[in-house]
Order: C-alpha cells, then sequence, then structure tokens
C-alpha cells in the first residue's frame, strides 16, 4: 500500500528522494561500498582513485533512481513507457517475429533493467517471459514479481525456465527475457572468457536454449538520455540456421556488454561479488566430488 501512495508522487519529488538515497547509502550507510569499490579497481586499473569513486558515486546515483523509478513503474501506463524507454530500432525483433521465431533477449544489469519490460509491451504485441532468479526476500520477491508482471509479462522461475521455454516456444512466435551477466554457481555449467580483464564464468542457458527451440538472440543494450529517459539498441548475436562454434553466442553477448560497461560504467551492477571464485576454484570443487 505504502508502495503505491509514494508511486502517485510526482516524478520530481521521487528524485529529490534518490538524491538524499543515494547520499545516505554512499556516505552514511556504505551499502557494499567496498565491493563496489574493489570491482571498479579490478576493472579499470588504469583509472585513478578519484576517477574510481567517482564511478562509484555515479553508481549510487544510479541505483537510487532504479529504486525510485520502480516504486514510479506502478503509476505509469504504456504510454508513458513508451515515451520514457524508447527502442531505438525495434525492427531487429520485428523481423524475427514476421519470420515466425521466437527470441531470446539477451539483457544485462544496465541502467534501468527493470523498465525494460514495460517498455517492451509498449513497442510491441508478441508475448514476452522474463526468468529470473527469485529472491529470498518474499516481500521484495512479490513487488518485483508484481512490477514485472504488469501487461501481461509472464516472470519464469529460473529453477523452471527450460522446461516452460521449451513448451512455450511451441505455441508460437515470442519473446524470453534474460539477465545473462549473472554469476553461474560454483557447480553449475559455465563458460569462461576474458571479461573487463579479468576471466569470467557465465550462464550457458540461453545459447544452449536458443538453438534447442531454434530462436533467434539478440543482446539489449540499455543507455540514459536523461534522467527517468532511456533508450535500447537491439543488436542481432544469431539466428538460425546457427553457424560458428559452440558459444559463439555467448561470446558475443559477453564482447557487446563489456562495450556497454566500458561506455557507461556508473551504470552498471557493481553491488554483486562477480568474482567470488576462480576458475581454478571450480576445477577444485569438481575434484573433491569426484
Amino acid at each position: 500500500m505504502l508502495i503505491k501512495v509514494f508511486s502517485y508522487l510526482p516524478i520530481f519529488i521521487l528524485y529529490l528522494i534518490s538524491d538524499f538515497l543515494s547520499f545516505t547509502t554512499y556516505y552514511l550507510i556504505r551499502y557494499r561500498k567496498r565491493t563496489i569499490l574493489h570491482n571498479l579497481r579490478k576493472c579499470f586499473p588504469e583509472k585513478s582513485e578519484k576517477e574510481i569513486k567517482n564511478l562509484a558515486r555515479a553508481f549510487y546515483t544510479n541505483l537510487a533512481d532504479g529504486v525510485v523509478e520502480l516504486v514510479k513503474s506502478f503509476n505509469l501506463e504504456k504510454k508513458d513507457f513508451k515515451e520514457r524507454v524508447k527502442y531505438t530500432n525495434p525492427e531487429v525483433l520485428q523481423q524475427q517475429f514476421d519470420q515466425g521465431r521466437s527470441v531470446f533477449c539477451m539483457a544485462c544489469h544496465l541502467c534501468n533493467w527493470e523498465w525494460m519490460l514495460p517498455g517492451f509491451h509498449s513497442f510491441f504485441n508478441n508475448p514476452i517471459d522474463a526468468i529470473y532468479l527469485p529472491l529470498s526476500s518474499n516481500w521484495s520477491e512479490k513487488l518485483l514479481y508484481k512490477a514485472r508482471s504488469r501487461f501481461g509479462g509472464s516472470p519464469i522461475p529460473m529453477d523452471k525456465g527450460a522446461r516452460e521455454i521449451i513448451s512455450k516456444s511451441k505455441e508460437g512466435c515470442r519473446a524470453f527475457a534474460l539477465i545473462a551477466d549473472q554469476m553461474p554457481t560454483i557447480t553449475q555449467s559455465k563458460y569462461w572468457t576474458d571479461f573487463l580483464g579479468v576471466e569470467t564464468s557465465f550462464f550457458i542457458g540461453g545459447e544452449v536454449l536458443a538453438r534447442r527451440t531454434n530462436s533467434a538472440v539478440v543482446f539489449f543494450g540499455m543507455r540514459r538520455i536523461k534522467r527517468g529517459y532511456y533508450e535500447v539498441d537491439l543488436i542481432l548475436l544469431a539466428e538460425p540456421p546457427f553457424k560458428g562454434n559452440k558459444n559463439y553466442i555467448i561470446e558475443s553477448y559477453v564482447r557487446h556488454l563489456e562495450d556497454y560497461i566500458r561506455k557507461y560504467p556508473g551504470t552498471w551492477l557493481w553491488t554483486h561479488k562477480r568474482w567470488q571464485y576462480t576458475r581454478e576454484d571450480c576445477e577444485m570443487s569438481i575434484k573433491n566430488k569426484a
């Protein structure tokens, strides 16, 4: 109820709240500040300490804006999202839908990724199913599920993703959205590659399922134009019939992701312990279980 009440506040008032949240989480609460600074130093060793702290400060502003924009989204309609989240080249997706293909939309934690789904509904008529990792907090889980299911969205928990995607892909052309820059657990199947100068693991499920369902794969690159307004660039990574070596789709995704992060470093989600383990840790874990 409180979220609904706050959603009626004018957006400029919510951004004043965001400014307060950003300041307090950076200077007072210091929310995951050690992890954020560690990640930034690791990925941008060429930057000075002042530049690193400026990026961290920009990150906290982006995070706080995302929180208040999520609240505001409960009081926005499709027409509002069409104005605030512009898909710069929707024909990339539409061409695949026109050919009767489903599409894997490989997104990432850039800018306000929670607005991509309602933005999608304002541009396209095809159904979209968002694959997500359920949160440990029941309150947060219910809030995000409600936000993601507006306008007919169908969120799918990750543990049910493969089965439901294979089933739904037979129903006709639709979209499957994945935030593909998260870290697999140490025991999950993964693909290793250089990412921001660090050997990093990525989920392979998106590529495996795209091949299995004969679906196209499109990268979603989000950019902030100004506060509360975004653009999403669509980049075709692959389409049937698939060519190239195994994992070339996820490798292409990583290269585009890296490019966007280097261009807009303050807008990526630096709070994750993205490099919590190494390839050697995984190999040792497998060896100990053998």
